[in-house]
């Protein structure tokens, strides 16, 4: 089942990472890079829409997986389904009614909007308030079929819908260059994609869900778990979020524009690593309910070392190449050179963001909240200060140096926390197979090949194959050493030569 889902999300997630980022550089020249940087203060506020219902559709997520387990009965998890449906129903009208009334204070209080266009942008952000509505709704439906591990078909849909969201976007622009448009067919697939998932999580729970009643007791029932999530998600978001709601207000849209390019790029590489922990954690639930400490152990080795494999790599390939990447994606040098410092430092906090992953679901499978909240709770303290300080001097370069320390810091001392209860044993392993051996071993792989590239080279197929060929030795090397996934390559080897 875990090996089933974790191919499933990694083409679902990697079709969907393709779709929201091949278009970018299109955007950008039809609709301006100021227009981009609306887009993209609404990709901001969409994350901080994971609040909205409190932490429940993690928890939900969570029950789901038990009831897989057989803790609850059809007829209860029907009951918690209804009522979930109705908070994020509700959820969704709230945001609707923010977005509508609230579009115009913000363009002529929060951003820097070009003059002229403030009433064009208040429209934009009225439209796009449907799409965030529909989101909070999407996301909810999401967490009840990772729960209930049904996966495949969850990242097959979510890949068409993607396709449609981004691919249709682009489409429509071409047609209608504004971002009116643009937002009005995001709302358009936002709803389509509502009705699509709801009908998959009622008809995947069958007739007891169609005869139940909601059932806000079961709500109440998890109400730690999900108090607790949903306080560990605003911490988070606080970490994530608050440098790009912040520059929002601080930068010209083309100069936050520029930033969060840099940022959407790096934001990428969550991609890599989400499918796999989407996989992971209702095993890991199921896991801990059934009381089997072996197979949490085993599951949690395995899939440390395979965040590592993935995200490494690649991170680094980012890091390292920032400039060239940028410069052949959106085939603007100027806006590459601006851009590409930012990139380098969002791609590295990003990778050490990554290998706290697995310890956090592990954390959750266990209903262990209390840690999380605390250790964000004190990087909160120290980072908006930080950047109420350092990004009016420095600028958007400054919130790209406090994500990497931030998150280094998670690395280096949070993380420790968590082995004084959990997993003892496995904290030497995992820093030394999950983070410091990937590390050391790609830096240097990639290092080593950019000091023997020219310092500029015309030929966009040579820094192609340059890439190319510095991101396959890292992730050749990377899986090497580390001796779970290196087994299992050699034993993918035996078999394939007994077959023969």
């Amino acid at each position: 089942m875990v090996k089933r889902n974790l191919i499933a999300n990694y083409l679902g997630q990697g079709w969907m990472a393709l779709m929201g980022m091949a278009f970018i550089p299109l955007y950008i020249e039809y609709l301006g890079i100021g227009a981009w940087g609306v887009v993209a203060f609404v990709s901001s506020l969409q994350a901080w829409l994971l609040l909205v219902d409190m932490g429940l559709t993690p928890a939900v997520s969570r029950e789901m997986a038990r009831f897989t387990g057989g803790i609850y009965t059809a007829e209860s998890i029907g009951g918690l389904l209804r009522a979930f449906e109705l908070v994020c129903l509700s959820a969704g009208a709230l945001v609707v009614a923010v977005g509508v009334l609230g579009a115009q204070w913000i363009t002529a209080n929060w951003l820097a909007s070009p003059g002229g266009q403030a009433d064009r942008f208040a429209t934009a952000l009225q439209i796009s308030s449907v799409v965030l509505a529909g989101r909070v709704l999407e996301q909810g439906y999401r967490g009840a079929l990772r729960g209930l591990q049904h996966q495949v078909w969850l990242n097959a849909a979510d890949s068409v819908l993607a396709t449609l969201r981004w691919g249709g976007a682009a489409v429509v622009i071409m047609r209608w260059p504004t971002l009116e448009a643009f937002f009005g067919w995001q709302a358009f697939v936002s709803l389509l994609s509502v009705v699509a998932l709801r009908w998959k999580t009622h008809h995947v729970l069958g007739s007891p869900v169609k005869e139940a009643r909601a059932d806000f007791r079961m709500l109440w029932a998890i109400r730690h778990v999900s108090g607790g999530i949903g306080l560990i998600t605003f911490l988070a978001l606080l970490l994530t979020q608050i440098d790009k709601l912040l520059l929002s207000r601080l930068l010209t849209l083309e100069q936050y524009g520029a930033y969060m390019l840099a940022a959407t790029v790096a934001g990428g590489l969550s991609f890599l690593v989400m499918p796999l922990t989407l996989a992971v954690a209702p095993r890991l639930a199921e896991l801990v309910a059934r009381g089997d400490e072996a197979g949490v152990v085993q599951l949690y080795r395995q899939a440390s070392q395979s965040v590592a494999a993935a995200i490494v790599p690649v991170a680094m390939t980012l890091a390292v190449f920032a400039h060239e990447i940028l410069a052949l994606w959106t085939g603007n040098p100027t806006l590459a050179h601006e851009a590409a410092p930012m990139l380098s430092l969002l791609a590295l906090g990003t990778m050490f963001n990554a290998f706290m992953h697995v310890p956090y679901q592990t954390q959750l499978a266990y209903g262990w909240t209390s840690l999380a909240v605390k250790i964000n709770l004190a990087a909160v303290t120290l980072l908006v200060p930080a950047i109420a300080i350092f990004v009016p001097i420095y600028g958007a370069i400054a919130a790209a140096w406090i994500w990497l320390v931030l998150n280094v810091g998670y690395v280096a001392v949070g993380i420790r926390f968590m082995y004084k209860k959990l997993l003892q044993h496995e904290k030497n392993d995992w820093y030394r197979y999950g983070v410091v051996i990937p590390v050391a071993i790609s830096a240097a792989c990639l290092i080593g090949i950019k000091m023997t590239m020219p310092s500029y080279s015309p030929n966009p197929l040579a820094i192609v194959a340059t890439l190319f060929v510095g991101l396959s030795c890292s992730m050749v090397l990377t899986m090497t050493a580390l001796p779970i996934l290196r087994q299992r390559v050699f034993d993918t080897f035996r078999t394939i030569r007994r077959l023969r």
